[in-house]
């Protein structure tokens, strides 16, 4: 208010004849388009943003009308359909694409359309080289006004995740069908409780079913106190946060059988782990009775 404002005038000028047609003045129309011109450098402002952000996003955005026909799609799409946006504008699936890959796009984009809800889902697309990729896709309805309503659609790449996921099931699946088969008995350990074991760890431990194991600790399944005299609770506490701290440890430890209370050497070997992205620990439990009978004999023997 204290500075100089600038103003924006749309200007007509004529120039004024006499009756013999020379030049005796000039007439002017001025019309104020300030305001017009400040929303119409926003707007060009806004369109320099949005395809800036368009541009720079990761993921594939396109647009269909009713007619399922291209009325837009991002940078990352023309790389993705190796083509240039004026080669897919204005064409549907089934002109861009193979027969089966069409097929399978037009049958999403008509649920969207005929249930007008909100779709997401997988889909599989073949890149460049041929290679099915994954993507996670999400189609919506967009109103427009004074026009009918266009299929909005946003995909994102998730191959490398997938075959990190089955990757991670193969690994998963190994991991299971080793802890079932093993003689010796195993314990899945999660914050100190137990979350699972197998058939050796229920037959040494003295119980009758899995579901009945949940949730014990290590204490749970021994002595009040250790051959030492320490507390089995304090120490077995102890124990695992030397597991925590160094990722392994062994030592030998007095198990309790909870179905008759009969007292088991054994020695166990615990070892940190990540369960479904969670820190874990897996426990490997071998009955020490029969070397102890044979320490014993030996002890007597050597006196």
């Amino acid at each position: 208010k204290h500075g100089v404002e600038s103003y924006c005038f749309l200007t007509v000028k004529a120039p004024v004849l006499d009756q013999q047609g020379a030049i005796v003045g000039l007439s002017g129309v001025s019309i104020d388009i300030t305001e017009s011109e400040r929303t119409e450098a926003l707007l060009r402002e806004s369109r320099l943003m949005l395809d800036a952000a368009i541009k720079s996003f990761d993921g594939h955005i396109y647009m269909k009308g009713p007619d399922r026909r291209y009325l837009f799609v991002s940078p990352k799409v023309e790389e993705l359909f190796r083509r240039p946006a004026a080669q897919i504008i204005g064409r549907t699936d089934a002109e861009l694409f193979s027969e089966e890959d069409a097929n399978r796009f037009k049958e999403l984009d008509d649920k969207v359309y005929t249930t007008r809800e909100r779709y997401a889902g997988e889909e599989v697309f073949p890149d460049a080289q041929g290679q099915l990729r994954h993507f996670w896709s999400i189609k919506l309805l967009q109103c427009m006004r004074e026009q009918q309503d266009c299929l909005i659609g946003f995909s994102t790449d998730i191959t490398e995740l997938k075959a990190t996921e089955q990757a991670l099931a193969r690994s998963e699946a190994r991991f299971r069908a080793l802890f079932e088969d093993s003689t010796e008995a195993l314990i899945v350990f999660s914050a100190g409780h137990v979350v699972d074991c197998n058939d050796a760890a229920l037959k040494m431990l003295g119980l009758p079913g899995r579901s009945e194991s949940r949730g014990l600790t290590l204490a749970d399944f021994s002595p009040s106190t250790q051959p030492s005299g320490a507390d089995s609770t304090l120490l077995a506490k102890d124990l695992l946060d030397v597991v925590r701290r160094t990722g392994r440890h062994r030592f030998e430890w007095m198990l309790r059988r909870r179905d008759n209370g009969v007292e088991v050497p054994a020695e166990i070997t615990i070892s940190a782990i990540e369960l479904d992205c969670e820190s874990a620990m897996l426990a490997t439990v071998r009955d020490l009775s029969e070397r102890k009978v044979y320490e014993e004999k030996i002890h007597k023997l050597a006196f």
